[in-house]
């Protein structure tokens, strides 16, 4: 076998992997060059030589496979002196993890586009025009403001209740009472949270559909 470590690439061996770590900028390389050549003919005429650089850019050449520098980028040059194969340093824990945040953040971001493509397409296909989808507003909501004025008008007739049954001295079916009005109230709060969702989704849905009507109206 015959190995060189730390020494510069034979330029007619093979092109440099990092030509800027190499470091042959010494005004006698070319003749080091031809006498590493030189030494390395007879394992190239037989088989197949490895040429790999380390961390510290020094490069290095064998007629046997590197063992221990897998994380390092190698050639793999044959009989000819050519370059038969490129052998790529697997990546490192950090560059795995860095591409799988990547390929994460990709993933979310095609999703992301898929679920407003398909959304875009149900809000066409339901609303004409934005006269359509103002008027299926106000309709969903003057029925929840039916609803809220129920709500409201028999919590005020629980506390009526309430206030007299205290005002009778009974107080213990006056506090019975107070149980079912703190359970209309949170009712009666929770339908108002409802018609705020409903009104900022729609409103946000008249947003997104004068966009579209609008770029329907750019395209040729």
């Amino acid at each position: 076998m015959i190995q060189t470590t730390d020494q510069p690439v034979p330029e007619e061996a093979a092109m440099p992997i990092h030509p800027a770590r190499t470091g042959t900028t010494h005004r006698h390389a070319p003749r080091i060059l031809l006498l590493i050549l030189a030494a390395l003919l007879p394992a190239v005429a037989c088989g197949e030589i490895y040429r790999w650089v380390d961390e510290d850019g020094q490069v290095h050449m064998s007629d046997t496979p590197p063992s221990g520098v897998t994380r390092f980028d190698r050639e793999v040059i044959d009989r000819r002196g050519l370059v038969r194969e490129r052998q790529e340093a697997p990546p490192s824990a950090a560059e795995r993890e860095a591409r799988a945040a990547e390929e994460a953040r990709r993933r979310a971001a095609e999703e992301k586009a898929a679920r407003q493509a398909e959304a875009d397409r149900i809000l066409l296909q339901s609303f004409g025009s934005e006269r359509e989808l103002i008027h299926t507003r106000d309709d969903r909501l003057a029925l929840i403001d039916s609803e809220l004025d129920l709500l409201q008008d028999r919590l005020e007739e629980l506390r009526a209740e309430r206030d007299r049954l205290r005002s009778g001295g009974d107080t213990a079916r006056a506090e019975a009472l107070e149980e079912r009005i703190r359970a209309h109230q949170a009712r009666l709060e929770e339908k108002r949270a409802q018609r705020e969702r409903i009104e900022q989704r729609f409103r946000r849905d008249l947003e997104r559909l004068r966009t579209l009507r609008a770029r329907e109206e750019d395209t040729p």
